[in-house]
C-alpha cells in the first residue's frame, strides 16, 4: 500500500511538470503572426546582391515585394539586386503579418578594366585579297578604356563554348591611340563547321595570375559564304591544260573535293540564268545533283586551293553544248563546314581539240534561241558574259584561229595569182 501512494506521488509530479510544457509549444488561438526578418536595413552597390530570409510563427509561406523595383528587385528566394541609386524597401509578407528591410543602393566602384559593353564585333572578309572569300578578319572596335593608361588585354576564339586554356590567349595592348582590336587569319575558324566564340580577358594590376572576363563566350556571325560561281577564282579546262582554282575559307592543307560534270539538258534552265542568274543556278543545283555525269571523280586541292589532277573529258563532249561543274568541299565527316560551288561552261569539241570556256569569261557565249533552244555555236551574235574570271590556256586557240586565217588568205591569194598570170 505505502508503494502504491508513492508511485501515486511520483506520476503527479511528472504530470505537473509535463502539462504546462506541451501547453507552452501550442500558439494560443487568436495570437498575431510575428514575421522575423534577417535584416532590417542594408547598403549594396549597383550589380551587388545581398540575401535576405524570413520566417512565420505561423510557418507561413513568405512572399517578398520590392517598393521600387527599378532601384532594387527581389526574387521569390528573398536575394536582392542593386539596379540603379536610390532607397526601396523590400518586403517579407506571411499570412496576416509582414517584416521589412530598407536597402540603399550606391554607385558602384568605376571599373579598372576595359569595357566592352558597347563594343562592335565584325567577322568579315578580307577587303585586300583578290579571292576575299579565302580570308577572313575579325575587327573589334568601340573599346571604352577608363584611363589613359595602357591595358594589356588576352583573348581567345573556339569552335565551342568551353573557354579555352590561357595559355592559348592571345595578348594585345590597348590605349587612348588604339581602342580596336584587329584579328586576321580568321579563315582557320571559318572553315570549320559549328557555331563560333569570343573571349576577352585582362589580368590585375596586382596579380598576373588572376584576371577579369570582360567578354565571355560572345557568339561571331559567320560572315557571307561564296555562292555558285562565286566558290571559283579561275576555271579553265581543255585537253592540254586543266585551271581551277577555288574561293573558299580552306585553312588547313590538302583539302579535298568533289568535281562533278555534266551535259545541261534542260534548255529552261539556260535561258533562266541568262535572264536571272540567281533564280537559275538554284535550278542548275538541282539538276546537277540529281542528273547523270560524264566525269565525277575526287581531286586534291594544294595550298593556293588549285585542283592538282588534270580533268580528261576526251571524247565526252559536244561542240557547242553546255556543261555545269558542281564542286563539294569534303568536310571529312562534319569536321569542316559545308562549302559548295556551282557554274556552266559551253564546250567547244572540233577533231582531237577540246575545251569549257565558263561562265563569266570573256570567252563565254550564249548561244540560245528566243525559244529557249540551243543554236549551234556561231550562228547568231553572241552575248558575253559579266564579270570576267581569269582563265588560262585560250592562248593556243587563238594562235591556231590566226594561223587557219592567214593560210587560207595565202592560198585564195595564190589561187588568183596563178589564174591572173596564166591570163597574161
Amino acid at each position: 500500500m505505502k508503494r502504491l501512494v508513492i508511485i501515486s506521488i511520483l506520476m503527479t509530479i511528472i504530470g505537473m511538470l509535463v502539462i504546462p510544457t506541451v501547453y507552452a509549444t501550442e500558439t494560443e488561438p487568436g495570437e498575431e503572426e510575428v514575421i522575423t526578418i534577417s535584416k532590417t536595413s542594408a547598403s549594396i552597390k549597383v550589380d551587388e546582391t545581398v540575401e535576405l530570409t524570413a520566417t512565420s510563427s505561423k510557418n507561413s509561406e513568405i512572399n517578398w515585394e520590392s517598393s521600387d523595383s527599378t532601384i532594387a528587385s527581389v526574387t521569390s528566394a528573398g536575394v536582392v539586386t542593386g539596379i540603379k541609386e536610390g532607397n526601396a524597401t523590400i518586403t517579407a509578407r506571411g499570412s496576416s503579418s509582414s517584416a521589412t528591410c530598407s536597402i540603399n543602393v550606391t554607385a558602384k566602384e568605376a571599373s579598372k578594366f576595359a569595357d566592352f559593353s558597347e563594343a562592335k564585333f565584325e567577322l568579315k572578309n578580307s577587303e585586300t585579297s583578290v579571292r576575299k572569300y579565302t580570308q577572313q578578319e575579325l575587327k573589334i572596335s568601340n573599346i571604352k578604356l577608363p584611363d589613359d593608361e595602357f591595358h594589356s588585354v588576352k583573348y581567345a576564339i573556339a569552335n565551342s563554348k568551353t573557354m579555352p586554356e590561357i595559355d592559348k590567349f592571345e595578348t594585345t595592348t590597348l590605349s587612348k591611340d588604339k581602342t580596336e582590336i584587329v584579328k586576321y587569319i580568321m579563315e582557320e575558324y571559318v572553315e570549320r563547321n559549328g557555331d563560333m566564340y569570343l573571349w576577352i580577358i585582362e589580368n590585375y594590376e596586382d596579380d598576373e595570375e588572376q584576371y577579369e572576363i570582360l567578354v565571355d563566350a560572345k557568339k561571331l556571325e559567320r560572315p557571307e559564304m561564296p555562292k555558285y560561281t562565286e566558290f571559283f577564282f579561275s576555271t579553265f579546262i581543255s585537253d592540254s591544260d586543266t585551271q581551277i582554282v577555288l574561293n573558299t575559307p580552306a585553312y588547313t592543307e590538302n583539302r579535298k573535293c568533289t568535281i562533278k560534270i555534266g551535259k545541261i539538258t534542260d534548255e529552261k534552265i539556260l535561258k533562266e540564268i541568262k535572264d536571272s542568274p540567281s533564280q537559275g543556278f538554284a535550278q542548275l543545283e538541282t539538276f546537277a545533283k540529281n542528273s547523270s555525269s560524264i566525269y565525277n571523280k575526287k581531286a586534291s586541292l594544294d595550298s593556293s586551293l588549285e585542283v592538282k589532277e588534270k580533268i580528261d573529258l576526251t571524247n565526252k563532249l559536244e561542240n557547242g553544248s553546255y556543261y555545269y561543274m558542281y564542286v563539294v568541299m569534303d568536310d571529312e565527316n562534319g569536321k569542316f563546314y559545308p562549302s559548295k560551288g556551282l557554274t556552266l561552261a559551253m564546250a567547244t569539241a572540233v577533231k582531237d581539240y577540246y575545251g569549257l570556256f565558263f561562265y563569266g569569261t570573256e570567252d563565254f557565249k550564249w548561244n540560245l534561241k528566243e525559244t529557249g533552244n540551243i543554236k549551234p555555236a556561231g550562228s547568231e551574235e553572241p552575248s558575253i558574259s559579266p564579270d570576267p574570271i581569269p582563265q588560262a590556256g585560250k592562248n593556243a586557240i587563238i594562235v591556231a584561229t590566226i594561223i587557219t586565217g592567214i593560210a587560207i588568205i595565202g592560198a585564195v591569194s595564190y589561187h588568183q595569182y596563178t589564174k591572173y598570170r596564166g591570163i597574161e
